[in-house]
C-alpha cells in the first residue's frame, strides 16, 4: 500500500515460515528480538547486517518482579499446545515425573495429544490467560521454546528457565537451563521502547 514509505519490520521467529522476513527496498531496518533471529535472516536472506538490530521482546515490571515469589515445586510451560511444542511437551513430561515435580501447561490446546499427556498424574493444564503471573510467581523453573517471554518474564521474577531450541517441525536441537541474567534490564519495557522509538526516528531523519 506504501510502496515508497521507508519502513521497520519486526521479525519474532526463525522456525516459523510466516515469520520469514520481508525483502524489499523500502524496508530500511529489520528489528529481531532475540540474536538467532539475527542470524537467520542474515545468513538465509542475504540481508546485511547493518540493516538488523536485536532489541528483545519488552517486559513488564510492574506485573514481572520478585514481589510475592515462592517456590511450589512445579515446572511451568506456558504456549500454544501444537506440533511446534509437542516434542519439547513430552519431553519435559518425563524430565518433571524423574525429578519429581508437576508439570502445569498453560495454553490455547491446538493439538491431538493433550489428553494423551493428561493422563500423567504430575501433569495439570490451564487455558491460555492474559494472568500468567500467578503461574509464574508460584513456579520453580519455567520451560519453553527458544527464547521466549515466558522465560523472560521467568527471569524477571528471579526463576531459571529450560530453553529448549527446536527446528521447524518441532524436533530438538537442544536444551539447557538458563539463570536470569545479570542485564535483565534490556528487557524492560521502558528500554525497549526507547530502543524501538530511537530506531524509527533514525529512519525518519535518514
Amino acid at each position: 500500500m506504501y510502496p515508497t514509505t521507508d519502513k521497520i519490520s519486526t521479525i519474532h521467529s526463525e522456525v516459523i515460515e510466516l515469520e520469514n522476513p520481508v525483502i524489499h527496498d523500502s524496508i530500511k531496518k529489520y528489528i529481531c528480538i532475540r540474536p538467532e533471529i539475527q542470524n537467520h535472516i542474515v545468513e538465509k536472506f542475504d540481508i546485511e547486517k547493518k540493516q538488523t538490530e536485536v532489541i528483545y521482546n519488552p517486559i513488564d515490571t510492574k506485573r514481572f518482579n520478585t514481589n510475592n515469589t515462592r517456590n511450589d515445586n512445579y515446572i511451568l510451560f506456558v504456549g500454544t499446545i501444537d506440533y511446534l511444542r509437542e516434542n519439547t511437551i513430552k519431553d519435559l513430561v518425563t524430565y518433571s515425573k524423574e525429578v519429581e515435580k508437576e508439570l502445569w501447561l498453560v495454553g490455547e490446546n491446538k493439538s491431538n495429544y493433550l489428553d494423551e499427556i493428561l493422563q500423567n498424574q504430575h501433569v495439570k493444564y490451564y487455558k491460555a490467560t492474559w494472568s500468567v503471573e500467578p503461574f509464574i510467581h508460584k513456579c520453580s523453573v519455567t520451560a519453553g521454546i527458544q527464547l521466549g517471554r515466558t522465560t523472560i518474564e521467568g527471569w524477571m521474577c528471579n526463576k531459571p528457565g529450560w530453553i529448549y531450541k527446536v527446528d521447524s517441525s518441532g524436533g530438538i536441537i537442544e536444551k539447557q537451563l538458563y539463570q536470569p541474567p545479570t542485564d535483565i534490564e534490556k528487557y524492560f519495557t521502558d528500554n525497549v521502547c526507547k530502543q524501538i522509538k530511537e530506531k524509527y526516528i533514525q529512519i525518519l531523519n535518514s
